[in-house]
């Protein structure tokens, strides 16, 4: 980070995105082009009784359609030292990262520091703000950032908010414009979305 602000930007905060540890391959990777070695994750050598950490009974919106947990992330039957599996410790490595950045920042500047973590664990608040993550420019996740947002109050992180307008997709002057108008209470207002969708600007057709 010192070496980032002296030689680029002198930033005050940062985002820390993708830290879930995010993945472009399901789980364990097989091959990879740019590694002279492939070291393979080590298989659980504890019981589970039948329990699938990656395809558990009680499955999350995953991917928005219920996938496996290992989908675009670090499997969840990996083991880490002493046996611990991902399933288990997932979230702290968002929460570390959050951490480390934000004491990392505060000890360079001398000032309190801004992080917006994409991955975060109850009392995360107490070092970074959150996002919602990659959501879609539709009316239903305008709807969904509102419980969003309350959820992550009770989680102890009160800077949250959503992607203004829909991060996936084009949106269009309605949505947008009453996209803006809910996003101004947000407590982390912003407005972001992704390459090769249409620009998302502030619109005046909305009374």
């Amino acid at each position: 980070i010192q070496s980032f602000r002296t030689n680029y930007f002198p930033v005050d905060g940062l985002w820390i995105d993708m830290n879930e540890i995010s993945n472009f391959c399901n789980g364990e990777c097989s091959s990879d082009d740019d590694s002279a070695t492939i070291q393979q994750a080590p298989k659980p050598t504890i019981p589970y009784n039948g329990f699938d950490p990656n395809s558990p009974p009680y499955q999350i919106d995953n991917q928005g359609n219920r996938v496996a947990l290992n989908v675009k992330t670090i499997s969840t039957d990996a083991v880490h030292y002493g046996g611990v599996l991902e399933y288990n410790t997932h979230n702290l490595f968002g929460l570390t990262e959050s951490i480390a950045t934000n004491l990392a920042l505060e000890d360079i500047r001398k000032a309190r520091s801004l992080v917006i973590s994409r991955s975060t664990f109850p009392g995360s608040g107490s070092h970074a703000g959150h996002w919602t993550g990659d959501n879609h420019a539709d009316w239903e996740n305008i709807y969904t950032s509102i419980p969003d947002v309350l959820n992550f109050q009770m989680f102890g992180i009160p800077l949250i908010g959503a992607d203004i307008c829909g991060f996936a997709g084009s949106t269009n002057e309605e949505l947008c414009g009453r996209w803006m108008q809910l996003g101004a209470f947000y407590p982390f207002s912003r407005n972001h979305n992704a390459i090769g969708d249409d620009p998302q600007v502030s619109l005046q057709g909305i009374e």
